[in-house]
C-alpha cells in the first residue's frame, strides 16, 4: 500500500466523520430552533411570559398546552416545573378536553389570552412521524445493503457483483438478442413457443 492510497483513505474517513457531524449537528440545531418562518416561534411562549405575566400583558404571545375545560375554554400550560391555566377568549375551534393545542393571541390579563389563531396537535402525531421516519430509514438501509458493499481496502461503497440473495430459477432473466433496429426481441425459441 503506497502513501497516496493511505492519504486517500484518511481523507475519505475524515470527510465521512465531518458529514456525520454536520448531519447530527443540523438535526440538533433544527430541533432546538424549530422552523424560523413560524409566527408562533417568534412570539414569547409560556416559558417566557408564565413566570412574569404582568410584564407581557397587552403583547402577542403563544402558548402550547392541553385543553382542560371547554366552558370557558381553558388551556393548561407547563413551564419551569410549574403549570397554570389560561382562559382562551375567542377560541372558535371545537374544544375537546385533552387535546393538545398551540394558540397565539394577545395576553389580556394574567390568565386570559384573546386568541388570534390556533392549531390542534394530537399527541400521536409526533410518534407517527418518528415511526414512519425510522421505517423509511430502515428501508433505505436495506436497499443500500442489498445493492452495495463496503470495501475496507478502499474505504468506499462498491456495487455488489452478485446479488445478496440467490436468484430463484423462475426469476432468471430471459436471454435477449438485439435486433437491427436497436430494440430487443425474445429468443427464437421463445417466439416460436
Amino acid at each position: 500500500m503506497n502513501a497516496t492510497h493511505t492519504c486517500r483513505q484518511a481523507l475519505r474517513a475524515l470527510i465521512l466523520v465531518a458529514l456525520v457531524a454536520v448531519l447530527v449537528g443540523l438535526t440538533a440545531w433544527y430541533g432546538a430552533a424549530g422552523p424560523s418562518d413560524s409566527a408562533s416561534s417568534q412570539l414569547p411562549s409560556e416559558s417566557e411570559f408564565g413566570p412574569e405575566t404582568t410584564a407581557y400583558v397587552g403583547e402577542r404571545v403563544s402558548a402550547t398546552g392541553t385543553i382542560v375545560d371547554d366552558d370557558p375554554v381553558t388551556l393548561e400550560v407547563e413551564y419551569n416545573d410549574e403549570s397554570s391555566t389560561i382562559i382562551l377568549e375567542g377560541y372558535t375551534a371545537p374544544a375537546t378536553v385533552g387535546s393538545y393545542e398551540l394558540v397565539t393571541g394577545t395576553l389580556r390579563d394574567e390568565s386570559t389570552i384573546v386568541v388570534v389563531g390556533s392549531e390542534a396537535r394530537a399527541p400521536w402525531e409526533a410518534i407517527y412521524m418518528y415511526i414512519v421516519s425510522a421505517l423509511a430509514g430502515c428501508w433505505v438501509f436495506v436497499r443500500l445493503a442489498r445493492g452495495w458493499r463496503f470495501d475496507r481496502s478502499q474505504l468506499a461503497l462498491t456495487p455488489r457483483v452478485e446479488p445478496s440473495r440467490p436468484i430463484a430459477p423462475s426469476e432468471t432473466p430471459r436471454e435477449a438478442t438485439t435486433s437491427t433496429d436497436g430494440g430487443q426481441r425474445c429468443n427464437e425459441e421463445e417466439a416460436d413457443g
